[in-house]
């Protein structure tokens, strides 16, 4: 055999085994790569098995003779990542409204009113979105909304002891891992003991506050 002969053959060994060794290297790599591809991105907070506490601010929307406001907090446990159930209590303060100043002023007269004092209830509630959205373009923001029903009892000044049903929709904007602004519109429905008669009520609230979870961290864990 020639060195011509020779060099070729060489080369000819040497190339495939090049390619193979490319080869493999490249599939390597790319099954590396694709091992840091997620799909279905982890969300940043997760509530299942975690307290919550949610201490807020609330007003009536539908004010007629007294526009309550209120101050309170809800006690809460997160059994999965869309139901949870807790507690919650509302110290009320009763401010007058212009109707009730037109009333007494225009006609001399001081009809009866409904006056919350505290109000106390135990909700569940299920949530069945969770989504995120880009604010201002760039910052993106997760959030999830809810809706809860339960029942409790409410004081008032006409009626001392009065069952209490409420209803109502919420959602939560969530920063951090332990934090989320909250905003709920709770309609309280009851029966108020005037003088004359006993009347049905609904007052619709908003509340508005910082809902805070514990333990302040979290991990994910596969479950088979």
């Amino acid at each position: 055999m020639n060195i011509r002969n020779l060099a070729l053959a060489v080369v000819l060994l040497v190339l495939p085994m090049e390619a193979l060794a490319q080869g493999d290297y490249q599939g390597a790599y790319q099954e590396e790569y694709h091992k840091n591809i997620k799909v279905f991105q982890q969300k940043p907070i997760l509530e299942k098995n975690r307290l919550e506490l949610f201490p807020f601010a609330s007003l009536t929307l539908n004010p007629n003779m007294m526009q309550h406001l209120g101050v309170g907090g809800f006690l809460g446990w997160h059994f999965t990542e869309s139901i949870f159930a807790g507690v919650q209590f509302t110290q009320f303060l009763s401010v007058g409204t212009e109707t009730k100043e037109d009333v007494e002023n225009s006609f001399g007269l001081f009809p009866e009113r409904s006056e919350i004092g505290y109000a106390g209830s135990a909700r569940v509630a299920w949530t069945p979105l969770f989504a995120k959205s880009a604010l201002v373009g760039t910052f993106l923001t997760h959030w999830n909304a809810y809706i809860f029903g339960g029942g409790g009892i409410l004081r008032t000044k006409l009626t001392e002891m009065a069952p209490m049903g409420e209803i109502g929709i919420g959602t939560r904007f969530f920063f951090g891992s332990a934090f989320a602004l909250t905003l709920e519109v709770s309609d309280m429905m009851y029966s108020e003991n005037f003088k004359d008669e006993s009347k049905f009520m609904q007052s619709v609230m908003l509340h508005a506050g910082l809902s805070v979870y514990f333990p302040f961290t979290f991990e994910y864990r596969d479950e088979q």
